[in-house]
């Protein structure tokens, strides 16, 4: 709740009319980088969300390690940012279905892929880690691995 008894969302409308013009102004929706902007093949993936859920998973996102917000050209480390998005959802749909009274099974699926997610995130950090170690910043070069993102 906000200081006048409103969530986010819901005051959303009246902060856009003193910002934005009457255009936007009963939006209570916020354009979502799922997968931030710094990775430069999803920086134009846009989704747009409630604010209040936009809130809830940006300030996931922010606690993030810096590898993780920002994770450069590294290929290992972008897969790992992806992953921990994913985990970060599925904890998310998990506080939101204790909140809602959802059965039980539903809060502690989405928990589980969230450990999982963090989980295998940590292991790609580490294998990106020793590759760069072992082989140079540059191994994926020197691997002939293909984008990550070419389907």
């Amino acid at each position: 709740m906000t200081r006048r008894g409103l969530c986010y969302e819901c005051s959303r409308p009246r902060i856009m009319r003193a910002s934005a013009g009457a255009r936007e102004s009963d939006k209570r929706t916020e354009g979502h980088h799922p997968f931030g902007r710094n990775i430069p093949d999803f920086a134009d993936c846009v989704v747009e969300i409630p604010g209040n859920w936009h809130r809830a998973f940006d300030t996931r996102r922010a606690k993030r390690p810096d590898n993780q917000k920002r994770p450069g050209e590294n290929p290992l480390h972008q897969i790992a940012a992806i992953v921990v998005t994913l985990g970060e959802a599925a904890e998310t749909v998990a506080d939101y279905a204790r909140r809602e009274g959802w059965p039980e099974w539903v809060s502690n699926l989405g928990d589980l892929f969230g450990q999982v997610a963090h989980s295998a995130a940590d292991w790609l950090l580490i294998l990106a880690g020793q590759l760069d170690k072992n082989f140079g910043p540059s191994w994926a070069d020197k691997f002939d691995m293909p984008s990550p993102w070419q389907s």
